[in-house]
């Protein structure tokens, strides 16, 4: 995603949290090999949709991992971590 591809996967935890399913990738149920086939002839036959799910695929991805964001985060918990010990 953050390299501007659309993503084919798993319906599996990190993927469902990650991947917006018909916005950024096409996520199928594990071992459903003949889904897995569909969503990539799907994406294959497809250059627009590709470039469409790319597009909001590294949107979503810089939105999830800016390390400045992550940075922020982890500051504040340990912030509210520290005043509650102290």
């Amino acid at each position: 995603m953050a390299l501007g591809l659309p993503v084919v996967g798993t319906t599996t935890d990190g993927a469902l949290e990650v991947v917006e399913q018909g916005g950024s990738g096409i996520l199928v149920p594990p071992g459903d090999v003949a889904a897995l086939a569909a969503a990539i002839e799907e994406l294959a036959g497809g250059p627009e949709r590709r470039r469409a799910f790319g597009a909001r695929g590294r949107k979503r991805a810089e939105a999830l991992f800016d390390s400045r964001i992550g940075a922020s985060i982890v500051s504040r918990e340990i912030t509210a971590i520290l005043s509650r010990v102290t």
